[in-house]
């Protein structure tokens, strides 16, 4: 619960929200969010409304681990903690996470990836080497 404190106090000072999503979906995909009413809140008032607004704050890595574990959830057969209706927004909210992070490239500040990069360019021919 440590964590999960730190993170909504950096949320009430006011920090930027890449200060504190990634720790928060870290604290889920490890199983350390505490009891499925807590899991359910940080997934679903904390970090959809968030991602939903900007979905460049996680790393491909990040969003990865939060898909898995949101199909976790769907697969609980004990159901501890139900998606419902939302189930299709979560996932459209995470796919359009994954697609930024996949085009920002390696690492949250970006610097290579596609859109960095520009077009693609087909590699030189080797010297020597006839085609």
């Amino acid at each position: 619960f440590v964590q999960y404190t730190r993170c909504r106090a950096l949320r009430e000072a006011g920090r930027p929200a890449q200060e504190y999503v990634p720790l928060l979906v870290r604290l889920l995909a490890s199983g350390m969010a505490g009891p499925a009413p807590i899991a359910k809140k940080i997934l679903e008032e904390l970090l959809l409304p968030l991602l939903s607004e900007d979905p460049a704050l996680l790393s491909a890595e990040d969003v990865m681990a939060l898909m898995r574990y949101v199909q976790g959830l769907s697969a609980d057969p004990l159901e501890r903690v139900r998606l419902g209706e939302q189930r299709s927004e979560v996932q459209r909210t995470l796919g359009d996470c994954l697609s930024a992070a996949i085009l920002r490239g390696p690492g949250l500040g970006g610097g290579g990836g596609v859109a960095a990069r520009g077009a693609w360019t087909a590699p030189a021919q080797p010297r020597g080497v006839v085609a």
